[in-house]
């Protein structure tokens, strides 16, 4: 199992405290121990996977940068490329290609069975392999040097406060840093024990308690009115953004404990005035990796509007399926798609639009994100279509007007608010450069709505499935 949120302390204290006790030379050593025993306290037979991919792409980094033929270097990346996204494959989509498979055979008149083979999906792997994967990548490509010390490059690929959700770091970024000597540094522990306070708060306080009301209308949608629907499509928007979002706050406030630097993974998204917008601030870390190892060796932009419609369907649709071996997943991705490329379509015209529209280009933005985010929510494509049916027939009534919904609706109010004020100031990225006594009044503001109002119902944060 997962560490929970006690226990995760308790190893977090442990490691503060031994970290900064022993002699300097050996703390990335230790981080890379305490790395590995929070990974195997889930499960530690699946250690393995990260040791072999970590050894592949150390060995393979080495010989694509000392080899001088192109074509050996291609087979080296290629090798890279086959063994972690096969581990990835045959972890996370084996049964869902082969029950695929094996629907749509049946559908040509065939009469097969598959029984699912019941793998268990080791958690973080997305987020691992795409990281290890963008080093080997790098080297190819000449755009990052080849790490010549195991144990570095074994710190970076599961350095523990990003190694289940992200963000997911690029080899310039992280691993000079990793490389550096772990220093004791009071404002950035100031900074980091803040960071993970309102990384907190967002989770157990607002994700949480949105969740209540969410999880009630998608447990049986087919007997909620559409009002109820409605109210639980636009809470789950706000839920998942707040418990991803502070999942990654928590991620760089642990990391600045040590001194070390995760990049921003979510910019006010739900201010974007449209997808390509939503898309640069939403989930950073991958969107840009897939811009990045994908959509633009395909070609991005460059070439034909046909073309450059098939980058970006393939992208979001292999995006969707990243987060998970489901239809489900897949249809959000080409909902995704479908709205870029359309987006993309309206920017070839080249109409102007004056500026006092944004706001109702913000609130589409966010009206057709929430309806694209049904289907992630939703147990199934089925009960997704059935969600959207009840959006289109809307009944008024007051059964959906419950307790929890007038929390939840209270909070996303002042949710809204919040975001709205630090849409452009960014102000709890930037904790270390206010004034002591606003960080002291933040402290104690977080504490107290964590003490007061945090759901204490065992949750865990919705991108560990992934």
């Amino acid at each position: 199992m997962l560490f929970n949120s006690v226990d995760f302390f308790i190893f977090l204290i442990a490691v503060c405290a031994l970290v900064f006790t022993i002699p300097s030379n050996w703390r990335k050593y230790f981080l890379l121990s305490a790395s590995y025993f929070f990974y195997a306290y889930w499960d530690a037979k699946f250690l393995s996977l990260i040791l072999l991919s970590t050894l592949v792409d150390f060995f393979c980094g080495l010989e694509i940068e000392k080899s001088s033929s192109r074509s050996h270097k291609k087979k080296l990346l290629t090798l890279s490329l086959i063994i972690n996204l096969g581990i990835l494959s045959c972890f996370k989509y084996f049964d869902f290609f082969a029950s695929s498979l094996i629907v749509a055979l049946n559908s040509l008149g065939l009469n097969l069975t598959h029984d699912s083979l019941g793998i268990i999906l080791p958690v973080g792997i997305s987020f691992y392999t795409f990281q290890t994967l963008s080093y080997t990548i790098d080297v190819y490509r000449g755009n990052a040097r080849a790490e010549n010390n195991l144990f570095n490059f074994a710190l970076y690929v599961c350095y523990f406060p990003q190694l289940v959700a992200g963000p997911i770091e690029r080899p310039d970024r992280l691993l000079p840093q990793l490389k550096s000597k772990i220093q004791f540094n009071l404002d950035n522990f100031l900074a980091g024990s803040e960071l993970i306070l309102i990384g907190l708060v967002r989770k157990v306080v607002f994700a949480d308690i949105l969740a209540q009301h969410v999880d009630y209308v998608f447990l049986n949608p087919a007997a909620r009115d559409s009002m109820e629907i409605i109210s639980g499509v636009i809470f789950f928007s706000f839920q998942i953004y707040y418990d991803f979002a502070g999942y990654s706050l928590i991620a760089i406030g642990v990391s600045r404990l040590f001194g070390i630097n995760l990049m921003t993974n979510f910019k006010t998204p739900y201010f974007s005035k449209g997808f390509k917008d939503f898309w640069s601030r939403w989930h950073i870390s991958l969107s840009t990796w897939f811009r990045d190892y994908l959509y633009i060796p395909l070609g991005g932009s460059k070439d034909k509007s046909l073309l450059t419609f098939r980058n970006i369907a393939i992208v979001f649709c292999l995006s969707g399926l990243w987060h998970g071996a489901d239809w489900k997943f897949v249809l959000w991705g080409a909902i995704h798609g479908g709205l870029v490329i359309f987006e993309h379509f309206l920017t070839k015209l080249n109409i102007k639009t004056p500026k006092f529209l944004d706001p109702l280009f913000i609130l589409l933005t966010f009206l057709l994100t929430s309806l694209a985010w049904v289907p992630f929510r939703s147990k199934s494509i089925e009960q997704a279509l059935l969600v959207y049916e009840k959006l289109m027939s809307i009944t008024l009534g007051y059964k959906w007007i419950t307790e929890t919904f007038i929390n939840g609706f209270l909070l996303i109010v002042i949710l809204f608010l919040y975001e709205y004020l630090d849409r452009k100031t960014q102000y709890f990225k930037e904790l270390y450069k206010l004034d002591y006594k606003v960080r002291v009044g933040i402290f104690f503001v977080s504490l107290f709505l964590l003490i007061l109002m945090g759901v204490d119902d065992g949750s865990v944060f919705i991108y560990f499935q992934f």
